[in-house]
C-alpha cells in the first residue's frame, strides 16, 4: 500500500527527472555540463552507481525515455509523456545497465550505443496522469531474466530536510 508522502515523492521525482522524447540536437544545457558516464562512478561513488542500476532507458516507437524500479515487484515509474497509454505501455522495451565498460570508450557519446539486458518487451499500464506527467507501469519480465540484481528506488517515510542534497 502507497503512503500519500510516498506517492507525492513518485510525482514529483517523475515530474522532474523526466527524459524528454525531443529531436536529435534540440536539448541545452544551463551552466558547464558535468555528466559523466555511470561505469565513471562505479569505484568513486559506489552506492550512488548501485542505485543507478535501478535506471532503465526505454525504447519505444519515436524515441527514447528513462524510468525507474519502483520497489521489489517490478514496477516501474516514467512520464506520461513517454508513457501514456496501455497501446504504449504494451510495446516499450525496458533496458537495464546500458552502460560502456569504460568511461573513456568513444560509445558512450552514441545514443544506444553502449547496450545492457533487455529486461521486459511490454508491460502493463497501472496509472497515468497527464497533468503531473508520471505514469507507473509493471513490468512483463522477459523469460529468464531475474531484475532483483538492478535492485528498486524507494520514498522514505520523513519529509525531505532543507537543502538535502540529491544526484540525478
Amino acid at each position: 500500500m502507497y503512503s500519500v508522502l510516498k506517492t507525492l515523492t513518485i510525482i514529483a521525482v517523475a515530474a522532474i527527472a523526466s527524459a524528454d522524447i525531443v529531436p536529435e540536437g534540440t536539448e541545452s544545457i544551463c551552466g558547464t555540463d558535468q555528466a559523466k558516464p555511470a561505469v565513471a562512478l562505479k569505484d568513486v561513488e559506489a552506492k550512488k552507481y548501485q542505485l543507478g542500476q535501478a535506471v532503465a532507458r526505454l525504447r519505444m516507437t519515436g524515441g527514447w525515455c528513462t524510468a525507474w524500479l519502483w520497489g521489489s515487484e517490478g514496477h516501474l515509474v516514467t512520464n506520461n509523456h513517454c508513457v501514456g497509454t496501455q497501446a504504449s505501455a504494451s510495446v516499450v522495451i525496458a533496458e537495464f545497465g546500458a552502460e560502456c565498460a569504460t568511461a573513456t570508450d568513444p560509445n558512450n557519446n552514441v545514443k544506444g550505443a553502449c547496450v545492457g539486458t533487455y529486461v521486459s518487451n511490454s508491460s502493463t499500464l497501472i496509472i497515468t496522469e497527464p497533468s503531473l506527467d508520471f505514469t507507473l507501469l509493471k513490468l512483463n519480465v522477459n523469460p529468464g531474466i531475474n531484475i532483483t540484481k538492478f535492485g528498486y528506488l524507494q520514498a522514505r517515510e520523513s519529509a525531505v530536510p532543507l537543502d538535502d542534497p540529491i544526484y540525478i
